[in-house]
């Protein structure tokens, strides 16, 4: 537990449970597109038919704001608690026919982006600004983790048995260690000193989160087409694209240790960018040569996604920051229109999959990264904070 060193002693006992937690909904979230095909003949629901499910989970992230506002009244630990045990629910839900899907998914939908807000809100709190991506980058392991570990199992799983079986593991592991999540942190963690009116955000504010949900929308593009490209292009299997993602993890991971490394001192602004550039120059080539040979489509997938996680992890300080005094609203604000991006990127990405294939598909990710860059570019600005001793990160 060595990455734990430095830590407050309440701090050290929540974040294990915390991680785990934040691991298990990930592979809920990620094992749907990397195995759409699966998911869609074990359901009997089109392609198009799952990526509008997908999309009723994400539109749930509309909610994210008031939940934002919940913890900063209410305290952290109790959101991450209820909305964790939400999740949990919602996936096991998932298995009872098509109504079964639309309930889980909502569910789990909403457990996630609260138990995601209070989070990021929870670390926020706890560690200064100039210390923050290294706190950020710790938890967004578990994004990678997912790929590294929850999709190469979840991969054998379904060949072992079926789709179901995927869910049920998960819902189960998840209910056991929200037994710990409420041990740990059922209680306020923040000060309830928070605003209680409405939100007011300046234009510079709406335009960055404008910028960053383009990005996100470019990812979100690349994640749901990327398990199609591989079944229907090349042939793979559940266990084998389960295999691939390995890679795609290994690759996440770098990318949150670098920006746990390098960001603090480069610069949440200038890593957003350099990011951003990599994610532009996979998805662009992937447009212009989608016909390439696996291990090249690969290697540009890999590079794609290792530009979003560094932008993504990059901008999770800079957000935490815009608003200082309401910082959970403005996360939930946030992770709320990242979710209706998703939303949006699920049903248009499936959509265009299957009327201009997986070239169509890059060629808007691409493009909205363009966007997204040149936003970035002339309206995002570093945060002028005065440092503090951090107090939980040595």
């Amino acid at each position: 537990m060595s990455l734990l060193q430095g830590y407050r002693p309440q701090v050290r006992r929540a974040l294990p449970a915390l991680i785990t937690q934040r691991w298990i909904t990930n592979v809920g979230v990620r094992v749907m597109f990397t195995f759409l095909p699966s998911f869609a003949r074990g359901t009997g629901l089109s392609i198009v038919q799952m990526g509008q499910l997908l999309s009723v989970r994400d539109m749930t992230g509309l909610g994210a704001p008031v939940l934002g506002r919940v913890a900063d009244r209410r305290g952290t630990g109790p959101v991450m608690a209820i909305t964790g045990t939400m999740a949990a629910v919602g996936l096991l839900l998932s298995v009872f026919s098509t109504a079964g899907l639309i309930v889980g998914f909502v569910m789990m939908g909403i457990g996630k982006v609260g138990f995601d807000v209070a989070l990021n809100a929870w670390i926020a709190d706890e560690v200064s600004y100039e210390r923050r991506a290294r706190a950020f980058g710790l938890m967004e392991l578990t994004w990678a983790a997912a790929a590294l570990i929850g999709l190469p199992l979840s991969g054998l799983i379904i060949d072992r048995f079926d789709w179901r079986a995927v869910l049920i593991s998960l819902g189960i592991f998840s209910l056991l260690v929200n037994i710990r999540v409420h041990q740990v942190v059922d209680r306020p963690t923040t000060p309830s000193t928070r605003p209680r009116y409405p939100l007011t955000l300046s234009p510079r504010v709406v335009v960055t989160l404008l910028s960053l949900g383009l990005l996100t929308l470019a990812s979100q593009l690349l994640f749901v087409s990327h398990g199609l490209w591989l079944d229907e292009s090349h042939g793979l299997n559940p266990a084998s694209i389960g295999s691939v993602v390995i890679v795609f993890g290994l690759i996440e991971a770098v990318g949150t240790l670098t920006t746990s490394a390098v960001t603090d001192n480069l610069g949440k602004r200038n890593s957003v960018l350099a990011g951003s550039i990599l994610l532009f120059a996979g998805t662009t080539t992937l447009a212009l040569w989608s016909e390439l040979p696996l291990v090249a489509g690969l290697i540009l997938l890999g590079a794609a996604f290792l530009g979003f996680e560094f932008a993504f992890v990059s901008s999770l300080p800079l957000i935490a920051e815009l608003v200082p005094e309401a910082r959970a609203q403005v996360i939930g604000l946030s992770l709320g229109f990242g979710t209706v991006v998703r939303a949006i990127g699920s049903t248009v990405g499936t959509l265009l999959y299957t009327q201009a294939g997986f070239t169509g598909v890059m060629t808007l990710a691409a493009s909205t990264t363009a966007v997204g860059f040149v936003l970035v570019v002339f309206v995002v600005r570093e945060p002028v904070t005065t440092p503090r001793a951090p107090e939980v990160l040595k």
